[in-house]
């Protein structure tokens, strides 16, 4: 499920930030630095268990480019 609100978009996680990690295959601590950055950085908003806020689409999208 996903919620459009001007650039920003809202999606259901659903998922805890440890099992993310897992999946990435790196360590939790790791994950929140990069999460850390990325809302510094202005690309995202929030992540929680329940939902995941992408304040830049497009910015995000071109980094995971690079």
């Amino acid at each position: 499920m996903s919620q459009a609100s001007g650039n920003a978009r809202e999606l259901s996680s659903g998922i805890s930030q440890t099992k993310l990690a897992n999946l990435l295959g790196i360590h939790r601590v790791s994950l929140l630095r990069v999460i850390q950055k990325l809302k510094r950085d202005g690309a995202l908003q929030e992540l929680t268990r329940d939902r995941l806020v992408i304040k830049d689409p497009k910015w995000l999208r071109s980094l995971a480019m690079q």
